[in-house]
């Protein structure tokens, strides 16, 4: 697979050069919310309210108007939001190809939704033969009572918060 088959971050040659105000738009990434349940160092941080949920759908289905082909929905922690699954839902309903959800895979609908995605892609005519993979994310809980987060043992300093 190349990466600009992925779809998210890249942005091929060909596609740049064939873009246009009619063609398809390609990606879009929403902020669903600023909050998290870490806050990593590394992290963008970017604080704030949960982006209202009609406004969110409103802006998924404007999207799929002009053929949105992927569609990334972030944060903060994207899984704390309580509309998460309504908004991939939709996005599936209206015909986005690829959803792609930014976790730290944390979160208790982590799970869920990762398990339901992959059901609504595998259910697609164009799945058919195709093997669906879905992540089921730990919660970590069991770590949250050692000292394993402040220790920093996994590679960088990121802390639940209490």
């Amino acid at each position: 697979m190349k990466l600009e088959e992925i779809s998210f971050y890249t942005l091929c040659d060909q596609r740049a050069k064939e873009a246009s105000e009619t063609s398809r738009l390609y990606r879009v990434e929403m902020l669903l919310t600023g909050r998290c349940n870490f806050s990593c160092p590394y992290c963008r941080n970017v604080g704030g309210p949960d982006i209202d949920k009609q406004l969110a759908l409103n802006t998924i289905a404007e999207c799929a108007k002009h053929d949105l082909f992927a569609l990334r929905l972030s944060g903060g922690e994207p899984t704390v939001h309580p509309d998460l699954l309504e908004m991939v839902e939709s996005a599936n309903a209206l015909g986005v190809e690829k959803i792609a959800i930014s976790t730290n895979g944390s979160a208790d609908i982590s799970s869920g939704a990762a398990v339901h995605a992959a059901l609504q892609v595998a259910a697609r005519e164009e799945a058919a033969g195709k093997l669906i993979v879905a992540i089921l994310p730990d919660t970590g809980e069991r770590y949250l009572s050692t000292d394993l987060f402040e220790r920093g043992d996994w590679g960088d300093n990121c802390s639940a918060k209490p």
